[in-house]
């Protein structure tokens, strides 16, 4: 490796494929507001069928043909919004962390909207802040993410403590298996971009560099 010179990560992401999905939402057009949304809900992210909307400081995930599910239980648990929200399919991951008297956890959580099966999630490896994350469409969630103070704030981007290179961050991913996700680390050091991670196919892929 080149002083100074980034070099990229990558990684397989294993999982079979149950829809064809779309890797990005911001190319979708725009989905008509459906029943189970109620007036006034601003819309977060959305594709296809399936949209996730925010109304009086309560997130919902709502599919068309299912209905709403709510995704947190404000003050208690909160939902990082986009980009760290993604939909692909019936399939919906985002980020929750959870402030109680006796639980304090930085979450991943995969909900499936076309079955009734309870919403399935992984610690996220302690008091962290998600930078970036992606998910396929056979399941699989991966995600970069730093150590931080707890609880992480929830914004996004520039000016936030896990933007740039130089904080130590990791790499991560999450598999379905049966009703569970299994974490695995997939890389870690202070020279990982944490806005990096990209995902072409079931290529995993992230920056790392000199410090």
């Amino acid at each position: 490796m080149t002083a100074g010179i980034a070099t990229a990560a990558v990684a397989m992401l294993v999982g079979s494929a149950r829809t064809a999905g779309t890797p990005s939402i911001a190319a979708q057009p725009s989905v008509a507001r459906p029943a189970c949304v109620p007036a006034g809900a601003r819309l977060l992210a959305a594709q296809g069928k399936v949209g996730v909307y925010r109304q009086s400081g309560r997130i919902t995930a709502c599919n068309e043909q299912r209905g709403g599910f709510v995704l947190d239980d404000p003050p208690i648990s909160r939902v990082f919004v986009p980009p760290v929200l993604k939909i692909r399919g019936d399939l919906i991951a985002y980020v929750q962390v959870t402030d109680d008297t006796d639980i304090e956890a930085v979450d991943v959580t995969l909900l499936d909207l076309a079955d009734d099966a309870p919403a399935r999630s992984v610690q996220a490896g302690g008091y962290v802040k998600i930078a970036s994350l992606r998910l396929t469409a056979g399941g699989t969630v991966a995600w970069i993410a730093c150590q931080t103070t707890f609880p992480p704030e929830l914004r996004n981007g520039k000016g936030t403590d896990c933007y740039r290179t130089g904080r130590q961050a990791y790499v991560a991913k999450a598999v379905p298996t049966g009703d569970d996700l299994k974490f695995t680390e997939l890389d870690r050091g202070r020279t990982i971009t944490p806005s990096s991670l990209r995902l072409n196919g079931r290529t995993l892929s992230w920056k790392k560099g000199v410090s």
